[in-house]
């Protein structure tokens, strides 16, 4: 008989199926004699008659095994039989089931992994390997890409952001089962992470931040499709995963709060890491110091020096700034030029007190400064600029006044020179007896006293007439 075949398998049965003998004999054929090989050589197991062409063999298999078919015929006109078909190898076992839960692992640009389930019906045998084909990413035919024992495997030399199709079928002795459903995917790696976003105050508001970003510099081989903002590592602000064209906005915090700040992007193939995180207080900046000056001492009489001012040196003070922007000012920055007036300004001084002295300075010049308040925000805005001249009082005699010669109703003093005049020439002295000024005098009379009248024997009223109203010294 001419192409002996098996037509069907089950664990429990297995159809054989063949085509007359190119030579019946010239006679008719009575019936076929079925023979089987189960390891201990062929044995006739069935006789059909013709015309029949197909026998289903069910007894006594064994799910799994193997077994080697042959067919032979006999016409009426002859004792014995023609000679046998090809030998035809079969198993107890049916084709295995559906490849189950196709999907990816993970992707680069150029290449992706996929991973399975095996079938839940192996037909009776085992799985032997797992057929993969894909696509050529443009909606080609199909073709095989590779050939695994496992339940996963990595799919190369791609071409990054084509939508590739895929799908698996298992194999077993038996034959190849049904391919899965087919799965889809752009080869593309994640985005990478967005560069530090900048985060900044709102103005008019002390409960919402700013965030803004730049689209990160390696898309991972697909287009980034949108964004998400999170605090804390935890909570998503926003959730812009469908909007790549926004790149900032504005999301309502807890004044006062601390946070720590990120942006992740997406793309077809999943979200990308996060961005360095920027760490913020929830508020505003605070507003400008109030009032930058030049420090006065508090004389404790009116003739003492207020100006503190040094040959090289001043002290500047300011206020607290009106507005603190919903956190507390923790420090002030004061900055100052060169006194040349170039507008070119360098940090002089950092800290929580509302003074600073500042050294090293030359006399004669002209110095301009600002102050700037920071709270856990930022630094704030800066005041207006304030000048100062490098100038100063003149410094303490280098030694005390000395007697030149005296009578019982005078004194006549003299004094060594300044230790340091402060860059201009004396043009006076002050002269003081028992913290008394005596010299010179800061008042004077314009008229000779007049007699008003006598008020006793002892007493009269006098009118004293002087230049300046007040005191006389």
């Amino acid at each position: 008989p001419r192409s002996a075949r098996v037509v069907a398998s089950s664990t429990g049965s297995i159809t054989l199926a063949w085509d007359i003998p190119e030579s019946t004999g010239c006679t008719e054929l009575e019936y076929y004699r079925i023979e089987r090989d189960s390891g201990q050589g062929f044995e006739a197991i069935a006789n059909v008659t013709t015309p029949i062409q197909t026998f289903t063999d069910s007894g006594s298999l064994s799910p799994g095994q193997m077994y080697i078919y042959r067919i032979t015929a006999r016409n009426d006109a002859l004792e014995y039989f023609g000679p046998h078909s090809a030998h035809v190898t079969a198993f107890a076992a049916s084709l295995p089931g559906m490849t189950r839960n196709l999907g990816y692992v993970a992707s680069t640009r150029t290449s992706i992994t996929l991973m399975w389930q095996p079938p839940a019906d192996s037909g009776g045998a085992l799985v032997d390997f797992y057929r993969v084909q894909a696509d050529d990413g443009l909606g080609g035919a199909f073709q095989d890409v590779a050939v695994v024992a496992g339940t996963y495997t990595t799919v190369e030399y791609l071409t990054k952001g084509r939508p590739y199709r895929f799908r698996v079928a298992a194999e077993t002795v038996v034959g190849t089962g049904p391919y899965t459903s087919v799965f889809q995917q752009v080869v593309a790696a994640v985005p990478g992470n967005p560069q530090t976003p900048l985060v900044e105050t709102v103005p008019g508001y002390m409960d919402r931040v700013q965030v803004t970003w730049n689209e990160p510099s390696d898309n991972g081989g697909s287009l980034t499709l949108g964004y998400k903002v999170t605090f804390d590592g935890q909570c998503d602000r926003y959730d812009g995963t469908s909007v790549s064209a926004l790149t900032s906005v504005q999301i309502i915090c807890s004044t006062g709060r601390h946070h720590l700040i990120t942006v992740s992007a997406r793309n077809i193939v999943g979200w990308g890491g996060p961005s360095p995180s920027v760490s913020r207080v929830c508020g505003a900046e605070p507003s400008a110091p109030v009032d930058l000056r030049l420090k006065m001492s508090s004389p404790s009489t009116p003739l003492d020096m207020v100006d503190q001012r040094t040959p090289s040196s001043m002290t500047l003070t300011w206020d607290e700034p009106t507005l603190n922007g919903g956190a507390e000012v923790k420090s002030y920055q004061l900055y100052r030029d060169a006194g040349d007036a170039s507008g070119i300004y360098t940090l002089t001084y950092v800290g929580t007190s509302r003074s600073a002295s500042i050294s090293s300075l030359t006399n004669g010049r002209t110095y301009r400064f600002y102050a700037v308040a920071v709270n856990d925000v930022g630094a704030g805005e800066r005041t207006a600029v304030f000048a100062a001249e490098m100038r100063c009082t003149p410094r303490t005699l280098v030694a005390a006044p000395y007697k030149v010669s005296g009578s019982p109703w005078s004194i006549s003093l003299a004094w060594p020179e300044t230790a340091d005049n402060c860059g201009r020439a004396v043009s006076g002295y002050r002269v003081y007896r028992d913290s008394y000024l005596i010299y010179p005098l800061s008042n004077s009379f314009t008229t000779m006293p007049m007699l008003v009248g006598m008020i006793s024997t002892d007493q009269v009223t006098l009118r004293l007439t002087a230049e300046n109203s007040g005191s006389a010294w």
